[in-house]
């Protein structure tokens, strides 16, 4: 039986939850302002990699978890994710450039994770969706000054401004059902969000570091 935790406890470990995203930003800030357009194509390609099979990964943990709020939750991320995925190939095709097919180590790395998590603690999905969508929150003016410093079209930047926008309020959804579920499931929320802030950082720093070779759209 999973031990529930006082009000005071509760509290620090709501902290330490948000503690996550905001350390997976700072992390992540300094490869923002030296991105350049080399690294938003190649940030794209990995962006349609992570978000490829998003729908199916709320589906999975949709499916792991009991009637209620949490699969609630999921089933309405797999709505609303599930397709963005395209958005990334759309602006990395309307700059000159087809998707590379081999998936970058670093996602390969997530997905594994994320089948790992046992069927018997949703919450762990949870507890990564905690900073995956709240990072954004995070780097708002940071984004801003990528988007004004690149100068790119809508074109071309739809995948990194609908999920500045939709992150917002993803990442307040899950605050608040963290806060529903932490008195009894501390343990795997935490897990997870602690684990989501190591993948993404990973996954964010190898788009920019570990440089692949985009090919030209054939026309």
């Amino acid at each position: 039986m999973r031990r529930m935790l006082s009000p005071a406890a509760t509290e620090a470990m709501l902290e330490r939850l948000r503690a996550q995203a905001r350390e997976a930003a700072e992390i992540i800030r300094p490869h923002v302002a030296r991105m350049d357009l080399e690294d938003y194509c190649c940030f794209l390609n990995t962006m349609y990699h992570y978000t490829r099979h998003t729908g199916a990964k709320a589906r999975t943990a949709s499916s792991n978890s009991p009637p209620g709020a949490l699969r609630e939750f999921f089933e309405h991320m797999q709505r609303e994710e599930q397709g963005h995925y395209r958005l990334a190939e759309a602006d990395l095709n309307a700059l000159g450039y087809a998707v590379h097919p081999d998936k970058p180590a670093a996602v390969e790395a997530f997905d594994r994770y994320w089948a790992s998590i046992p069927a018997t603690q949703p919450e762990a999905y949870l507890g990564a969706l905690v900073v995956f969508e709240n990072i954004a929150r995070h780097l708002g003016p940071d984004i801003a000054q990528l988007l004004a410093r690149l100068a790119l079209p809508s074109t071309q930047t739809r995948w990194l401004r609908v999920h500045a926008q939709a992150d917002e309020l993803h990442g307040t959804q899950a605050l608040e059902l963290a806060q529903r579920y932490v008195r009894q499931a501390a343990q795997p929320l935490l897990e997870g969000a602690e684990r989501a802030r190591q993948l993404w950082t990973d996954i964010f720093r190898s788009a920019l570091t570990d440089r692949i070779a985009l090919q030209p759209l054939q026309n």
